[in-house]
């Protein structure tokens, strides 16, 4: 797909080419990802009385995995699908489905977490998951999106809100 967009014919392009530019593109992608210090010690929390999954819309499951592991984190998911991998991209409820299907759990058991209110709180909700927003910036919810069951600023509020 990146190759595509920069107006590259990959079949006319030299093999040892293609491992270089993806590996430049992945170095260069990861770089951008912003990974709060504290939300390991949150999730490392949370992996050890629920079950976790990651559901992503990244565009190169390669390089998603690296972003977990270079943060520590990617052995704390059961399970991590990225929407380049399966063909779907949120708020497709077919990558929710999958998610579900993966893990077992039916929609009503599963708790989805997510900080676009677009697509992440309206595609859990449109399979029947429950759905926490992390609005940073405290936005007005977009019109037409029905409103989260619970709504944080940041994902270490999580912990509390799964207590009571």
């Amino acid at each position: 797909m990146l190759f595509g967009r920069l107006g590259f014919e990959t079949a006319a392009m030299e093999r040892e080419a293609l491992p270089l530019l993806l590996a430049t593109h992945m170095r260069e992608l990861s770089k951008a990802v912003v990974f709060p210090a504290h939300h390991r010690g949150v999730l490392e929390d949370l992996g050890r009385r629920h079950r976790l999954a990651v559901v992503s819309n990244f565009d190169y499951t390669p390089t998603a995995r690296m972003v977990l592991e270079r943060e520590g984190v990617a052995d704390l998911f059961e399970t991590i699908l990225v929407s380049d991998a399966v063909g779907w991209r949120k708020p497709a409820p077919r990558i929710f489905e999958q998610a579900l299907g993966v893990m077992g759990l039916a929609p009503g058991a599963a708790l989805f977490v997510g900080d676009r209110a677009d697509i992440d709180v309206a595609g859990a909700q449109g399979v029947g998951m429950r759905a926490v927003w992390i609005n940073r910036d405290g936005e007005a919810l977009p019109e037409g999106i029905a409103a989260p069951d619970h709504e944080i600023r940041d994902l270490g509020e999580l912990p509390g809100l799964l207590c009571t």
